[in-house]
């Protein structure tokens, strides 16, 4: 089960009633553009510390999920950040078929993690390149599962139309 809008994902996490983010990801743990920076902005540079120290423990691949604290957005309601690994380094090369791998780990981990309502947005579509249309096409497949509750919320008309 999903909804979807257009709009800032950040700002729309107490009208959404999220209990979860998650980020697209790098494997090495720094969050300096797109949804990654605007949850560092949001929840503080405590959640890219504890990044760096979930990516140096575990050393995630692309594909996979890692979870992180929430910093300040914890005062909103956000239980854990999920970070879906979209690309080894940051601004690296991504696919589809990593996205697909990623989102699933993503969904599989929030629900480990507790997390009713998780608050996403596209993978791949910024720095990685991606057609929003394909990745919408996949984010929604995965999301109709149920394994968790999803908001889609983006910048992106072309993505949200398309899921």
């Amino acid at each position: 089960m999903f909804t979807k809008q257009v709009g800032n994902i950040i700002s729309l996490i107490d009208i959404l009633k999220l209990d979860g983010l998650m980020s697209a990801a790098n494997c090495r743990g720094p969050m300096g553009a797109g949804i990654a920076g605007a949850i560092k902005r949001a929840g503080g540079d405590e959640i890219q510390s504890d990044a760096y120290r979930v990516c140096i423990e575990l050393h995630p691949k692309p594909g996979q999920a890692y979870s992180t604290i929430s910093g300040k957005l914890k005062d909103k309601g956000i239980k854990r950040i999920i970070h879906a690994a979209t690309m080894q380094s940051p601004a690296g090369y991504t696919s589809l078929d990593i996205i697909d791998a990623a989102f699933q780990s993503a969904l599989i981990l929030a629900r480990q993690e507790g997390i009713t309502r998780l608050g996403c947005t596209a993978l791949g579509t910024g720095v990685g390149g991606l057609n929003p249309e394909d990745v919408a096409k996949i984010m929604s497949r995965i999301a109709k599962c149920g394994q968790i509750d999803v908001a889609f919320v983006d910048h992106n008309q072309r993505f949200i139309d398309a899921l």
